[in-house]
């Protein structure tokens, strides 16, 4: 007798669970101590290093994107894969925005276009992803859609 192939179990679940709360915390806490830092910095009369901002984006992009990578490869789940592609992206899209931060605060309406310039480039390279067919990445060892779950149109 056949029996249906298993799409992951509950500790996948409960690892791509912690997994968003350690990359909700990173961006959190790397930001917020950046910003702290700079609000300091500004009461002594100093400015932020414009490099600051780039090197804490991109160092929490890469705290985010390790789980991220895991998540996206190794579960047995489509469902849990797929939220690990998801948290990529998020883990991605905060190097990228942050990058723009590096911008001086004179410069608020340069900043402002940027980033909203960037942020539609993301949002359009998600939707030429999709439109492209993405396809669920194989199982550990198995088919590439083991639960039977309907690939996007």
């Amino acid at each position: 007798m056949d029996q249906p192939e298993r799409s992951g179990g509950a500790i996948e679940v409960v690892l791509a669970a912690l997994a968003g709360v350690w990359i909700a915390a990173v961006t959190f806490g790397t930001q917020a101590v950046t910003w702290l830092v700079q609000q300091v910095l500004e009461v002594s009369g100093r400015p932020l290093p414009g490099w600051v901002w780039p090197a804490v984006g991109w160092f929490a992009a890469g705290l985010a994107g390790v789980p991220a990578v895991l998540l996206a490869l190794l579960p047995r789940s489509p469902a849990v894969r797929a939220a690990g592609r998801a948290w990529l992206i998020a883990a991605i899209a905060l190097g990228v925005l942050g990058s723009i931060r590096a911008l001086p605060s004179q410069h608020h309406e340069l900043y402002l276009g940027l980033l909203a310039f960037a942020a539609a480039g993301l949002a359009a390279g998600v939707v030429a992803v999709r439109r492209r067919g993405l396809r669920p990445l194989p199982a550990p060892g198995g088919a590439a859609n083991p639960a039977g779950v309907p690939r996007p149109p």
